[in-house]
């Protein structure tokens, strides 16, 4: 395995066992949830706005690792 395979093989493994943002935001003031039957997906968006801004971004998905990495990405 190359030196980069294996530094992206790291990544993904630290993504899916300490994602950032995979939590619930308790005072979110939107909340929207998805579900992609073709997959099976289940997900949770949840975003604290200030204005037009977002200022905080979580979600949260039911036992998908690849969704999981892509929403976690920073």
């Amino acid at each position: 395995m190359s030196d980069l395979s294996y530094l992206y093989q790291e990544i993904l493994l630290e993504h899916n066992s300490k994602p950032r943002n995979y939590r619930t935001l308790t005072d979110a003031t939107v909340s929207v949830e998805g579900y992609n039957p073709l997959c099976g997906d289940k997900y949770t968006l949840q975003l604290r706005l200030e204005g037009d801004t977002i200022v905080i971004l979580d979600f949260r998905v039911q036992d998908v690792l690849f969704l999981r990495l892509l929403l976690d990405a920073n």
